[in-house]
This record gives C-alpha cells, structure tokens and sequence, in this order.
C-alpha cells in the first residue's frame, strides 16, 4: 500500500485544479500546510485527506507521483475549519483553495 495525500491548492497555483494527490512519505494530517511541488517550484497547500491506495489506484504512474515536504509547523487548521471549508465550497460553488485562503 502507498501512502497518499490530497491536498487543497490555489487555483492560480495548479492550474484548473484545485486538489492534487501526491506521496505522503512524512505522514501529514489533515490539515496541516505543506509544501506541494508543482513543476520546478512549490506552493504551500492544506491536506484535506490522507490514505493508502494500490499502485493500480494511484492518479498517474508511481514513478511520476511527488512527494509532499515535511508539514509546516504551528500552522494547522483545525477538524471543524475544514469540515466549514468543505461546506462553504459545496454550498457557494467555490473551490475548497479559495475557502481555505478565508481562513488562513
């Protein structure tokens, strides 16, 4: 099993994404702020979720996966801010980035 982590990005950063998952090798939290490799330079993302998956599960080929840096420390955002963040994007039709930057 591979350890994985989707993570929250500003949609300016990732393009029309606003979620990526990447390799969890350090064991971030949700939501935790991390360091979230994009091409040849980062952006600091919240984790929304975390889990294990097969290779055959993964988003694109195992050996074109990232791998997330070490969480941020201090910065966390807490159970119910990301259950308010999730709730807020369903019910204004806006990404979970874009909540999550209210918060921040």
């Amino acid at each position: 099993m591979i350890a994985v982590a989707e993570v929250a990005l500003d949609a300016r950063s990732s393009g029309a994404l606003d979620r990526l998952t990447y390799l969890n090798p350090h064991g971030a939290k949700p939501g935790q702020i991390v360091l979230a490799p994009l091409g040849v330079r980062s952006s600091f993302g919240v984790v929304l979720s975390v889990g294990t998956v097969e290779e055959a599960e993964l988003p694109v080929a195992l050996e074109k996966m990232r791998s997330l840096s070490p969480a941020v420390t201090e910065l966390d955002l807490f159970p119910a801010q990301l259950d308010l963040a999730h709730f807020v994007s369903r019910e204004t039709l806006s990404s979970v980035a874009a909540t999550i930057a209210l918060m921040i």
